[in-house]
């Protein structure tokens, strides 16, 4: 008997990340409604500052998976630009925001905001929210579908391979493509 890495797949992989991506955002979200409250304190920004730097680094590696690896392959078949053009430009939108986000946080300087600063914040990070998680459920609802219905096992396969070589050695994924394996039979 022999043995064959088991293959990651490339939508799970996506699937994957974008439920840690809606998880960090109601973990965000959680926190800057605490500041709101007046119940909270540098655990919630601690928790504020993990989201954004998440958003920063995972969320850019999803934009790079989709932009460099899924979109090229989708695009050489026909009927698939506008939703192509669309989702890139909400990628561009979304780093916007990002930045946004970032600067309205570090405004506060490791701090405890006033409240005018948490509810200004609030509001930029919910609309942010609502504006990513309707970019998620697109995702999950068109380019998923599209991805299953048009793609070979083969462009799935180097999807994946494309995918787990931008993350590092320790992550999930890379364990699965890079060495965990089975048996064959």
């Amino acid at each position: 008997m022999g043995f064959k890495a088991l293959p990651a797949d490339s939508i799970a992989m996506l699937d994957a990340s974008h439920r840690r991506q809606e998880q960090r955002l109601d973990e965000c979200l959680d926190a800057v409604q605490a500041l709101t409250d007046g119940r909270a304190g540098q655990d919630q920004v601690a928790t504020i500052a993990r989201v954004l730097e998440f958003l920063r680094k995972q969320a850019a590696r999803h934009v790079e998976d989709e932009e460099e690896s899924v979109f090229p392959r989708l695009a050489a078949r026909p009927d698939f630009s506008e939703l192509l053009v669309a989702l890139e430009s909400e990628h561009r939108e979304h780093e916007t925001m990002i930045a946004e986000l970032e600067d309205l946080f570090e405004a506060w300087a490791d701090a405890v905001p006033p409240s005018r600063a948490v509810s200004v914040f609030a509001s930029r990070f919910a609309e942010f929210s609502a504006h990513y998680r309707a970019h998620i459920a697109r995702e999950d609802d068109e380019l998923v579908p599209a991805m299953r219905r048009e793609l070979t096992a083969n462009e799935l396969a180097d999807i994946s391979s494309e995918m787990i070589s931008r993350r590092p050695k320790s992550s999930r994924w890379s364990r699965v493509g890079r060495g965990r394996k089975r048996r064959s039979l």
